[in-house]
């Protein structure tokens, strides 16, 4: 075998080594294993779920009690995902480094309008839209906010010879009356079981099944319950002057 030959075959093999690591990182990911598992999953409105179902529903978010305030936006949400990262260079290559990954989730009901659900389990994996997007790094300080949060984490925007570091921040939020998708086993349950007010009646009780947690995304590719889109109406949870106050048709099952 002549040295060039020999030299492409390596080549070659060296780059099905890197696609190969690329997929499986990929297929890996969170991202990914959340939107297969969205995708692959019987999708049911929340009427026709049964005690066992393992299934995945849409609804719209609807606080119980004070909503938590997203850090770096300052928005009040149900939940929220934060991302930094910082851009780390190794000859002529970079690449990204976690500096601070943090989610925090307050009290909060799914609803479609007519019946509630309700997640009871700690074990949850969230895929948000990273809607809010800031940079700090070369001719671009952090700002006052950015810096602050990065010091209660113990990280800082600059390097240890004085220079901005190449830093991204990223954020995602569940709003108020937000379209999301959930996934998990069902069960209905009296509100009362679960701190919740008896106006209610029976909910569904979303927990993690023996295998994975519960999926929680406002990605739009899980929210395809059927082959058309399911409609989610937008009818508000509390319609009447006392919070969860409802008529005979409300939320029991």
């Amino acid at each position: 075998m002549s040295y060039t030959g020999g030299f492409e075959i390596l080549f070659v093999v060296f780059v099905i080594v890197i696609a190969g690591l690329g997929v499986f990182s990929y297929f890996s990911s969170r991202k990914a294993r959340i939107l297969r598992k969205f995708r692959k999953t019987p999708g049911k409105k929340m009427k026709d779920v049964q005690n066992g179902d393992v299934v995945r529903m849409i609804g719209r978010i609807h606080y119980v009690g004070k909503p938590t305030i997203a850090p770096l936006s300052d928005r009040e949400c149900a939940y929220y995902y934060v991302l930094v990262e910082r851009k780390q260079s190794s000859g002529k290559s970079s690449h990204w480094v976690d500096l601070v990954e943090e989610e925090k989730s307050a009290n909060f009901l799914i609803h479609d309008g007519e019946h509630v659900a309700y997640i009871a389990d700690k074990s949850v994996e969230t895929l948000f839209v990273m809607d809010r997007n800031y940079a700090s790094g070369f001719m671009n300080d952090a700002t006052p906010k950015l810096e602050a949060y990065l010091k209660e984490h113990d990280e800082e925007s600059v390097g240890i010879l004085g220079f901005n570091r190449t830093i991204r921040y990223t954020e995602g939020v569940f709003e108020q009356n937000e379209r999301v998708g959930v996934f998990g086993t069902c069960t209905w349950e009296p509100a009362t079981d679960h701190g919740l007010p008896e106006a209610l009646g029976n909910i569904i009780v979303v927990r993690s099944t023996a295998e994975e947690p519960v999926y929680l995304s406002d990605d739009s590719r899980t929210m395809r319950l059927f082959n058309n889109k399911a409609k989610v109406h937008k009818k508000p949870l509390v319609q009447k002057k006392s919070d969860y106050q409802r008529d005979e048709s409300g939320y029991l099952r």
